[in-house]
């Protein structure tokens, strides 16, 4: 069937009355146009401090790394890694901001004279997070340290595995915590309750690019890196993309790593974003955050769905223009392989919704046997656009059920799947 319009259910737009006084502030200080100052004012941001920080973001109003909540003993460990010539492996997530998450680590480490191995799940025969069976060889193949980004936060019987191996697990995620956290050597994530970071909303990059920035500070004191060398803000294209796929706020700290990551997206991209800016068909259009959205996003996240994510990781970290344009060109047939069998798998989804009355609860459930799993989050997102309600899409293979949920603002879905662990093998999430 043809799915519905987008429009079937349409919006209900209820414009704010701005505070007159705080619009007049913005207008005479910062010589806003009034519709300029309104939308300011009507978001929040009422005063020329917090305008100027959000229409200019620089790099001096990041936060200090070390005040998020076991930042310290993350670098301790790593530190220790680094003395003790540890083997070190950067076990990332196969979307978009696990590939940059783990392309910026595995990127830091080696400029820093520490080369790491890195492994990226596979979504089929690996499924989400930290998979035993994986640890397990790592750790045979002589693995001392696992560095988890964006996974790990609910990985409580996979942090004991690795204990009782004689391996130790740092964590870097931005995933809701559960009740309890693993017994891990570190587990930063702004979102525990206990973290006191003052911006909560980053994304897996920016919490790895925040990591990067306590390190090289360790580094430097340590006396095993020059003060000079290995400028992290060169990692800051990997940031924005990821922070861009990973559809965080585009505020605050965000706001600053999307800012200064599309300069350089547009002054000199790496090999690989310049790879793929050329199989979109992009290759001298200036890069927005909605081509990075709508154009490479995709295609970074189509290998992941579909195929094998280290190939998308390859092409973050290649440093030879033929092995970039290779990888570029793999990754842009998975992303026409992953449109078709995203649209069939929503024409499905939706003639559930209308055979069954169309969108009469609070939420939209839908599954389907044999529905991929790399599709379903795609499918979530079309259901919310079209009946403005959280979605669920679940694909069943075997008797099991692999789903992915999409939410509107003001419902954190993250939080609900909590709530409902019980119900489920493995989960995770966000708000969104």
């Amino acid at each position: 069937m043809t799915p519905p319009s987008p429009q079937s259910i349409p919006a209900r737009w209820i414009i704010a009355e701005p505070d007159h006084g705080a619009l007049k502030n913005l207008q005479d200080a910062l010589h806003l146009p009034e519709l300029v100052a309104r939308v300011l004012v009507n978001r929040g941001i009422e005063t020329p401090e917090a305008a100027t920080a959000f229409l200019a973001p620089t790099l001096k109003s990041l936060n200090d790394p070390l005040q998020m909540r076991d930042m310290d003993r993350a670098v301790r460990r790593v530190m220790d890694a680094f003395t003790g010539g540890e083997t070190i492996c950067i076990h990332g997530d196969y979307d978009a901001d696990g590939m940059t998450s783990t392309a910026l680590l595995a990127s830091f480490f080696e400029q820093a004279g520490h080369p790491v191995r890195t492994f990226l799940p596979d979504r089929m025969t690996d499924g989400y997070g930290l998979n035993p069976d994986r640890l397990k060889e790592m750790v045979r193949d002589g693995v001392n340290l696992i560095i988890a980004v964006d996974c790990g936060t609910t990985a409580i019987s996979e942090a004991n595995l690795l204990k009782s191996l004689g391996a130790d697990l740092v964590i870097l995620d931005h995933h809701t915590p559960g009740p309890a956290l693993p017994d891990a050597a570190a587990v930063v994530n702004p979102h525990r309750k206990d973290c006191e970071f003052p911006f909560k909303d980053l994304s897996a990059v920016g919490v790895a690019f925040y990591f990067a920035g306590a390190m090289r500070r360790a580094l430097t004191d340590a006396g095993m890196l020059d003060r000079d060398g290995l400028d992290i803000r060169l990692l800051l294209d990997l940031v924005a993309v990821g922070t861009i796929c990973d559809a965080v706020p585009l505020l605050s700290d965000n706001r600053v790593f999307v800012s200064a990551g599309l300069r350089l997206l547009n002054e000199g991209p790496r090999l690989g974003l310049a790879a793929l800016k050329a199989v979109a068909g992009i290759r001298n259009r200036p890069v927005t955050s909605g081509i990075v959205g709508y154009q490479l996003g995709p295609r970074l996240n189509a290998i992941g769905r579909l195929g094998n994510p280290g190939i998308g990781l390859d092409l973050l970290l290649a440093h030879d223009p033929e092995e970039a344009t290779r990888h570029a060109d793999v990754l842009d047939r998975e992303n026409e392989a992953r449109r078709e069998v995203g649209e069939e798998v929503l024409a499905q989804a939706f003639r559930q919704v209308e055979e069954g009355g169309g969108p009469l609860h609070k939420a939209v459930v839908v599954s389907g046997e044999g529905w991929h799993p790399g599709v379903v989050g795609i499918a979530a997102s079309r259901l919310v656009e079209t009946y403005r309600r959280p979605a669920v899409v679940i694909g069943v293979s075997d008797g099991i059920g692999k789903g992915s949920c999409r939410s509107i603002r003001g419902f954190d879905i993250g939080a609900a799947l909590a709530g409902m662990s019980g119900m489920f093998i493995r989960h995770g999430g966000h708000p969104m």
